[in-house]
């Protein structure tokens, strides 16, 4: 399982990893999202799935970065396991609604709560099992003139979950990897303390061991 935002959903196709590798992989994504969402959702994915031998887990400035909302959540992904998402555990997030913790069909935009219950307005070939959560028809061609340019604002309550992702893949016996999404060299150059991220990485490579 390939798990992450819209960096990975956009970037990794599955048909092709499986192809090459012979696996049978999927994509666990959710746009705009970062590390503690994660963790929940992976949580939440474990209860109701068998578990993945091998998770890889997007690690970039994207993911650590400061997020106290549920952005991106009307397009609330409920794929495969979702209706049963136990959110208590961002209760602390704006636009939270205690109704979620029971109802979280309730949480997505209309239109996307008409696809879940009448399956047949998703084309074919947009279909869950068909695209494993691949969504290529949302990559943009490369406009160099507005590259992001940034510095890693580490929140470190959010690197926490790292660890927690981590304790959670040891004990399903899933291998974890951390990866940073395809991104192209004039967008990396131009992200500012990229060393921060690394030293991180290499930290946490040497305590998982």
């Amino acid at each position: 399982i390939f798990m992450g935002n819209s960096r990975v959903s956009e970037h990794i196709n599955p048909a092709i990893v499986d192809t090459i590798f012979e696996t049978d992989s999927y994509l666990l994504t959710q746009d705009g999202q970062d590390l503690e969402f994660f963790y929940v959702k992976l949580k939440n994915y474990l209860a109701h799935n068998i578990s993945p031998k091998e998770l890889y887990c997007q690690f970039d400035l994207f993911i650590i970065k400061p997020r106290n909302d549920l952005y991106g959540f009307n397009n609330y992904s409920m794929f495969f396991y979702n209706d049963f998402m136990d959110l208590t555990l961002l209760s602390d997030r704006e636009g939270f609604r205690n109704l979620y913790r029971y109802f979280p069909a309730l949480a997505v935009s209309p239109r996307m709560l008409r696809k879940m219950l009448f399956n047949s307005e998703i084309p074919q070939e947009q279909h869950f099992l068909n695209t494993k959560g691949f969504v290529p028809d949302k990559a943009h061609p490369i406009n160099f003139d507005n590259i992001f340019k940034g510095s890693y604002k580490i929140n470190t309550n959010k690197i926490v979950f790292l660890d927690s992702i981590y304790d959670i893949t040891r004990k399903y016996n899933i291998d974890l990897y951390l990866f940073n999404p395809p991104q192209t060299y004039f967008s990396y150059k131009n992200i500012i303390n990229q060393e921060i991220l690394e030293k991180i990485v290499l930290e946490k490579n040497i305590k998982y061991g």
